[in-house]
């Protein structure tokens, strides 16, 4: 778990390479295909990789 919630290093194969915002967003926005990621309950909040980037 991260901080908030699943750490993106629980899922290295899919996130590598993520560094900003936009990248989270273009997957875990509502907006975006539900199919392709779950969707983040909080598309307006910034830093995604604060909460999410952590060390488990």
């Amino acid at each position: 778990m991260g901080i908030h919630g699943k750490s993106i290093r629980s899922f290295p194969d899919i996130h590598d390479g993520a560094v900003e915002d936009s990248q989270c967003l273009s997957c875990h926005d509502p907006a975006a295909n539900p199919d392709i990621a779950p969707v983040s309950p909080h598309p307006k909040f910034t830093e995604c990789l604060k909460c999410h980037n952590d060390e488990f």
